[in-house]
């Protein structure tokens, strides 16, 4: 009896802090052109929150701090472009702790997720990540701090405390709803009496030209693991890149006086060890050399893919035909022996459908050939330059990766019956905003080869009538997302925006390693009409979402309007233009 008293006791004891605890569950999808401004919203709003109630593991929450993992590397704001992502702490007059797990995955897959309440594991294959993965992490006192931690490997269980665990409660989105056909959801509530229920901001667009670096070139030395060994370079073009770059790579290289890429493939040298000329030798000393004989480097020659501008009618050449002749871009006859792909989204973005509208494509506009590449990485110290696949189709891009082949994009179905999109060969895209972007960063994509799959045996479109199976690839981004594609802190990177139809939304020609402009964004040319790449953000809920939920959600909603919503676009209120559809008239207020 004294036994079954102890047990009920501390059932009793679990029971209460589970309820202490719980607070508010929300569900976030959507936008992924969004997400940076939302996620600090978010942090900025449980930042504001006092201290009291528990985290899930039943640890105090400290008064301005809370909780927040993704899965991805560690590193300052990498949480603001994760596709999953958790964050818990207080937030002001909102039933705590809150808890928002966040599955981005596109507009037009957000509207139509919530709305019918589809397990959002129809966009995001993992589903929602469970709070386990906050146990005994520490609490983060700054938006986008290294303290909000990156997993490799976390948990998607259920947890029992927040029920309808695979539906959604609020989507981001950068179209209104019935230009997806969706009706139902509802606007949240920004504060303000003039903007439309739900508009939190203006989401800018810019079109992006592909990394030009080109496919990996094997050079070998160390013929000897004893005494000096020289590598002979097959050009004096190389600068190292990724975390597999050295000091040592980076004085050799510029003794060479290179500017392209030279990455080390299994060898740790010291910089004091490095001698040489600009004969297009390196000599590394006997002492940094020892058991490398007869390893091999691998290194890709530098290059800039050379379209600058873009317009609509270049556009509709590659969105309806399937692709163009670079000669369109450049007015060079000589270029007309190379061909130009687009790479885009699928069905489920609002991107894709901003870009349909903006380029009078259409919206729901079948296209002819969006391509899919497969990428490689430089690892190991294997001869072949291409050990290993990464990810599947159109997943695994970045500045450190290789394109190996191009292909129309694969038939794929979206959603379950009776919401089925089907789209045939070539017609579809990236899930993902962020996965687009690491594909536009990734280099080769000029030497890169048809697969022969997907139904197709040929490369997309321009079979047999171009130097070379591959091409380059132009893509239309979100600006966050265009940040990403352009930026060179992963490896050699010359990805870079283009203007489009004679204007740009950003100053100057310089630009950071971040990707962003060195100079600002020109906002004044979105909001005095003369760049017609723009949509107005949304927040829209759930018709049948809690009152609690919908207090979470009005708050976030306030947040990113009235301030977070510069992390990826504009103020609404800073806006002298308006348009009533995407792709529609632009006139002045």
């Amino acid at each position: 009896m004294k036994l079954n008293n102890m047990f009920l006791g501390g059932l009793l004891a679990l029971t209460i802090g589970a309820t202490a605890q719980a607070g508010t569950f929300v569900h976030i999808t959507g936008s992924t052109a969004f997400r940076k401004a939302t996620v600090k919203a978010i942090e900025n709003l449980m930042l504001t929150g006092g201290g009291g109630n528990t985290y899930s593991d039943g640890t105090a929450i400290s008064a301005g701090k809370f909780r927040a993992a993704f899965v991805g590397t560690t590193g300052a704001n990498a949480e603001q472009g994760a596709t999953y992502i958790i964050l818990q702490g207080n937030i002001p007059g909102c039933n705590n702790p809150v808890t928002v797990k966040g599955a981005w995955s596109g507009s037009t897959g957000g509207l139509i997720t919530t709305k019918n309440q589809l397990d959002v594991t129809n966009t995001n294959p993992n589903g929602l990540m469970s709070v386990t993965n906050l146990a005994g992490l520490t609490e983060t006192a700054a938006v986008g701090a290294t303290t909000i931690v990156g997993l490799s490997s976390p948990s998607y269980a259920s947890d029992v405390a927040d029920t309808n665990a695979l539906k959604t409660q609020i989507t981001m989105a950068d179209s209104l709803q019935q230009s997806a056909g969706i009706s139902g959801l509802n606007g949240a509530s920004n504060g303000n009496g003039t903007a439309p229920a739900g508009c939190v901001g203006i989401v800018p667009f810019e079109w992006v030209a592909n990394n030009g670096v080109t496919a990996p070139v094997k050079f070998t030395g160390c013929t000897s693991g004893s005494g000096s060994s020289t590598i002979t370079f097959t050009s004096a073009t190389y600068v190292p890149t990724g975390s597999a770059a050295t000091a040592a790579q980076a004085q050799a290289v510029n003794i060479l006086g290179g500017s392209g890429i030279a990455r080390n493939v299994g060898v740790t040298v010291s910089a004091s060890t490095v001698s040489g000329t600009t004969s297009g030798t390196i000599t590394l000393a006997s002492a940094a050399t020892s058991g490398t004989s007869g390893l091999t480097f691998v290194g890709a020659v530098s290059g800039t893919n050379p379209i600058t501008a873009t317009s609509t009618l270049l556009e509709q050449a590659l969105l309806q035909n399937g692709g163009t002749l670079l000669s369109q871009f450049t007015g060079n006859t000589s270029d007309a022996g190379t061909a130009v792909y687009a790479m885009g989204r699928n069905f489920d973005s609002g991107t894709r459908l901003s870009e349909l509208a903006e380029t009078a494509v259409g919206v729901f506009a079948g296209l002819n050939a969006q391509v899919q590449p497969v990428f490689v990485g430089v690892s190991g110290t294997a001869a072949n330059a291409y050990p290993g696949v990464f990810g599947s189709k159109g997943t695994g891009g970045g500045a450190d990766k290789y394109v190996s082949t191009l292909d129309q994009w694969s038939a794929e179905n979206i959603f379950p019956s009776p919401y089925t999109k089907s789209y045939s060969l070539g017609q579809s895209g990236f899930n993902g905003g962020g996965d687009l972007a690491d594909a536009m960063a990734a280099a080769g994509s000029v030497g890169a080869l048809p697969t022969g799959g997907s139904g197709s045996s040929t490369a997309p479109f321009f079979s047999g009538l171009v130097n070379n199976e591959g091409g380059w690839l132009v893509a239309y981004l979100g600006r966050s997302d265009a940040e990403r594609a352009c930026k060179t802190t992963t490896g050699a990177n010359t990805a870079h925006r283009l203007t489009y139809n004679g204007f740009s939304d950003w100053n100057g020609s310089t630009f950071n390693a971040d990707g962003t402009p060195a100079s600002g964004y020109n906002n004044t040319a979105i909001t005095e009409g003369l760049y017609p790449c723009w949509e107005y953000e949304f927040l829209y809920t759930y018709s049948g979402v809690s009152s609690d939920q919908s207090t979470v959600a009005n708050k976030i909603c306030k947040q990113i309007f009235d301030t977070d919503v510069t992390a990826a676009g504009i103020k609404y209120g800073d806006m002298n233009v308006s348009k009533s559809i995407e792709g529609g008239v632009i006139t002045h207020n």
